[in-house]
């Protein structure tokens, strides 16, 4: 895995973990946003690891997994 796969894969970590402690504190509306921003880093990864580029500026999910592949196989898994 390259590094800045690596990086981006742990700061979506570092968000899933902050996620977890709202949701506990029953902060709901921020728990989603950083579950959002925790799936958008996850697949700004996969991004970079199939494409050794920087990931698009944008927040759309089914844009971002379109642009990385990936899309299909998550449509395949949960559609």
């Amino acid at each position: 895995m390259k590094p800045k796969t690596e990086n981006w894969l742990n700061i979506a970590k570092d968000d899933y973990e902050v996620a977890g402690q709202l949701f506990d504190n029953k902060k709901y509306l921020y728990c989603l946003f950083f579950c959002q921003q925790s799936i958008e880093k996850a697949i700004k990864a996969v991004y970079y690891e199939r494409n050794e580029e920087t990931p698009p500026r944008k927040h759309n999910l089914t844009s971002l997994a379109e642009d990385a592949g990936v899309f299909d196989e998550l449509e395949n898994l949960y559609g």
